[in-house]
C-alpha cells in the first residue's frame, strides 16, 4: 500500500512539473497501441483485469484528447510517419468480457478495436491457467508436492498463499518446455480436484458478431497459446497458420493481425508469422512504433490500475497521461526526440 502510495505521489508530482513547464505528458509522433486483457469488475491475481468503469474513463479521455485508429489504419499510418501521436486498443486472448463489457463500451463511443483470440480457449470455454487458478483457490489441499518437476512444496493453507502460488506457477511454468509445462499443469488439476467451469472466453457467436459489425477486427493469438519459441519450429508453424485458417473460417474475411502469445518471440518465430499470411504482429514490448517501426514487433502499453488509479481508489486522467507517455518512451530512454502534448485540460 505504501509503495503504490509513493509511486502514484511520484506520477503526479512528475506530471505538475511537465506541466509547469509547459511540457505536459511527452509523447512520441507515432503509433500508440494500448494492451488489454479482461474489462470486468473483480480483480484478479495477475493484474490484467481492469473495470468498465475505468476502461470507460480511458477510452473517454483518449478520445477527448488523441485520434483513436484501427490496427489496419496503424499499419498504413507507420511506414510514412504521423505528425501527431496516435491510438490503438488492443485485447488479448478473448475474454467473454471483451464482449459484454468493453464492446458496449467501444460502440458507444465509435471506437475500433483488434481482439486477439486463442482459437482452442474460444471452443472450450476456459483456459488451462483459469483452471488451475480455480483449482489451486478451492482445493482442500494444505499443500501441494511438485518437487517430482523441481518445484518444491507449495503451501495452500491461506488465502495469500494460494494467491502467491498461482503467481509464483504462472511465472515459473512459462519458462520452461511446452510439453512440460502441460504435464504439470494436468498434474496439479488431478491433485486439486479440478471442477467444471463457466465459459469465461469468447463464443464463436461473439466472435462472428463483433466482427460482421465492422468495429471490431479479430486478430489471432495461436490456437492453444503455447510459448512459440519452446515448441519445435512445425508445431509453431501450425499453431500460427491453423488459428488464421479456423478464425478465416468463422468471420469469412481475412486475419491480418497476430499476437505472439506471452510476448515470446524470436527472428524465426517473426518470420513464421510473415510467411503464414499475416501483415503484422503484436509483441508486450513497452514503447512506441514510429515510422519504418518493424510490422512483425510492433511494440504495446500495457494498460493496468498502477497506471491510473489514486490511493483513494479513483481513475486519475492525469496519471494515465504520464503513465503512456512514460511507457511509449520506454526503447528511447528521457527525454525523448519528440515533445507532443495532448490537447490543454490533461
Amino acid at each position: 500500500m505504501l509503495k503504490q502510495f509513493i509511486k502514484n505521489c511520484l506520477y503526479v508530482i512528475s506530471h505538475d512539473v511537465q506541466r509547469t513547464l509547459g511540457l505536459g505528458p511527452v509523447f512520441c509522433r507515432g503509433i500508440h497501441i494500448l494492451m488489454y486483457h479482461r474489462i470486468c469488475p473483480r480483480r484478479d491475481e495477475l493484474g490484467i483485469a481492469i473495470s468498465p468503469e475505468f476502461f470507460e474513463a480511458q477510452i473517454r479521455y483518449l478520445q477527448n484528447h488523441f485520434t483513436i485508429i484501427s490496427l489496419d489504419e496503424a499499419l498504413e499510418a507507420i511506414p510514412r510517419g504521423t505528425s501527431e501521436p496516435l491510438f490503438a486498443i488492443t485485447f488479448d486472448d478473448g475474454y467473454r468480457d471483451n464482449f459484454t463489457d468493453a464492446y458496449p463500451v467501444l460502440r458507444r463511443y465509435g471506437v475500433p478495436a483488434t481482439i486477439f483470440i486463442t482459437c482452442n480457449d474460444v471452443q472450450s470455454g476456459v483456459t488451462d491457467w483459469h483452471r488451475m487458478d480455480c483449482a489451486l483457490r478451492e482445493t482442500a489441499l494444505e499443500e501441494l508436492d511438485l518437487e517430482i518437476f523441481g518445484l518444491g512444496i507449495i503451501s495452500l493453507r491461506t488465502l495469500e498463499e494460494r494467491i502467491r502460488a498461482i503467481r509464483t506457477l504462472h511465472r515459473r511454468l512459462k519458462e520452461i518446455d511446452n510439453e512440460l509445462r502441460l504435464e504439470i499443469l494436468s498434474f496439479i488439476l488431478e491433485r486439486c480436484g479440478a471442477r467444471e467451469l463457466e465459459r469465461i472466453m469468447l463464443t464463436w457467436q461473439d466472435v462472428r458478431r463483433m466482427s460482421d459489425e465492422g468495429l471490431v477486427t479479430i486478430g489471432s493469438h495461436t490456437l492453444s497459446h503455447p510459448i512459440l519459441t519452446s515448441v519445435g519450429a512445425a508445431a509453431a508453424k501450425r499453431e500460427i497458420e491453423q488459428s488464421r485458417l479456423r478464425i478465416e473460417e468463422v468471420i469469412e474475411r481475412p486475419v491480418r493481425h497476430f499476437a505472439y502469445p506471452n510476448g515470446d518471440f524470436d527472428a524465426k518465430i517473426a518470420d513464421l508469422v510473415r510467411q503464414g499470411g499475416y501483415a503484422s504482429a503484436c509483441t508486450t514490448v513497452a514503447g512506441c512504433n514510429e515510422r519504418r517501426a518493424d510490422l512483425f514487433a510492433l511494440r504495446r502499453i500495457d494498460v493496468t490500475y498502477q497506471m491510473c488509479e489514486t490511493i483513494s481508489g479513483h481513475f486519475s486522467a492525469r496519471m494515465f497521461a504520464m503513465s503512456m507517455a512514460t511507457e511509449a518512451n520506454a526503447k528511447e530512454g528521457w527525454p525523448p526526440r519528440q515533445n507532443i502534448k495532448p490537447a490543454a485540460g490533461v
